[in-house]
């Protein structure tokens, strides 16, 4: 009986060994999870927590977790232009039955904004359906997030709220992606039909204030809505050509050598975002804007500036005679 026990001991101090000794989780570091931190959109800090050592959720994630659903498109998916996003988020999300989505690249800097819309009443304490479109520069790729910001027309930060979706940039076309499966055709049988060079590309001008051409002759910069200067862009074919032109000025972008000629741009501003743009049969442009934290108004000098940029963006299109802001006290002083 003593050797029965004896055994049995050995045996139970063996698996204890063996317990006590098996490879650490390499989340951990000295049996608690590593030291690593995460900066959150509200300057707070987190840090790893949890069995497998995750993030705690950033206010403004925890504040989301329960109001947003993304269905496409999905975390980590790699994404082509134009980028279809569909969902669902409860009402207060919306305001107006809209609210505004962001694309960053990899180092965060803003490449295209759009607004989703609800599909149905969005006065409600329910999930909504919204849908948006969202164009993005060709000329990006790898990794990006896609932010999609509750509505807060308050203004307190307690009602900030945003969901990010890690997402992968790529700078293809869907429509060039679709003509795999098309047989080929001859070019010979397309006559003068088509011209190459217009079907890769259209090229338009973006207007910027340009201080080296407003100053008087004492050297004193005038602030003038007429001082600016113009830079070429080449966007993709699109059955939106000044929408999207407008969309790729309020998005900034100046390249150092715009920048060494003395051009600059307020653009982008936080917020701000083209919802829509409808021309006539008169000539006459209706831009729709949407500015939530104001950041379209200021001095007059300031705000005079930056309506001429889009107007003179606009009127390039010698069809636009005349361009309407909505709200009408955007780039009000």
């Amino acid at each position: 009986m003593k050797k029965l026990l004896f055994g049995g001991t050995l045996l139970l101090l063996a698996f204890m060994l063996s317990a006590c000794g098996s490879a650490p989780d390499q989340n951990n570091l000295s049996g608690g999870c590593s030291k690593e931190t995460k900066t959150c959109a509200d300057g707070s800090v987190v840090t790893r927590t949890g069995e497998n050592c995750e993030f705690t959720p950033c206010p403004e994630e925890a504040a989301a977790s329960d109001m947003i659903r993304v269905f496409n498109p999905g975390a980590g998916e790699v994404i082509t232009r134009p980028l279809q996003i569909i969902g669902e988020a409860r009402g207060p999300w919306f305001f107006e039955a809209s609210f505004l989505i962001q694309l960053l690249d990899g180092k965060g800097n803003l490449i295209g904004q759009t607004i989703a819309t609800a599909e149905s009443d969005w006065m409600t304490e329910d999930y909504v359906p919204f849908s948006a479109l969202m164009e993005y520069p060709l000329n990006v790729s790898g990794a990006g997030t896609l932010v999609f910001i509750k509505n807060n027309p308050s203004g307190l930060t307690d009602n900030d709220a945003q969901l990010r979706l890690p997402i992968l940039l790529t700078g293809t076309d869907n429509n060039l992606l679709e003509t795999e499966n098309l047989p080929a055709i001859n070019p010979s049988e397309l006559g003068e039909q088509i011209n190459p060079d217009q079907a890769q590309a259209q090229e338009v001008k973006l207007y910027y204030y340009n201080a080296h051409i407003d100053q008087d002759e004492a050297g004193n910069l005038r602030c003038s809505p007429t001082a600016l200067g113009s830079v070429s862009r080449e966007l993709s074919p699109t059955d939106t050509p000044i929408a999207d032109t407008i969309q790729t000025l309020i998005l900034g972008g100046l390249g150092q050598a715009e920048l060494d000629a003395g051009l600059s741009t307020e653009f982008p501003l936080p917020g701000f975002a083209l919802n829509s743009a409808n021309l006539d049969n008169n000539g006459v442009l209706t831009l729709e804007f949407s500015d939530p934290e104001n950041k379209s108004s200021g001095g007059s000098c300031r705000v005079g500036i930056l309506r001429a940029q889009i107007e003179a963006t606009a009127k390039q299109f010698p069809e636009v005679k005349e361009v309407n802001f909505i709200p009408e006290t955007i780039f009000q002083p």
